[in-house]
């Protein structure tokens, strides 16, 4: 069961990436 931890916390990490990387593209408004 420990091993989920550092497996969601990197997934987290990448999503979070991803969303800061392209959500600035679809939305422009969030770059004020």
């Amino acid at each position: 069961m420990s091993v989920l931890i550092p497996v969601i916390a990197v997934v987290s990490m990448i999503t979070i990436g991803y969303l800061l990387k392209y959500l600035p593209d679809y939305l422009p408004w969030l770059k004020r």
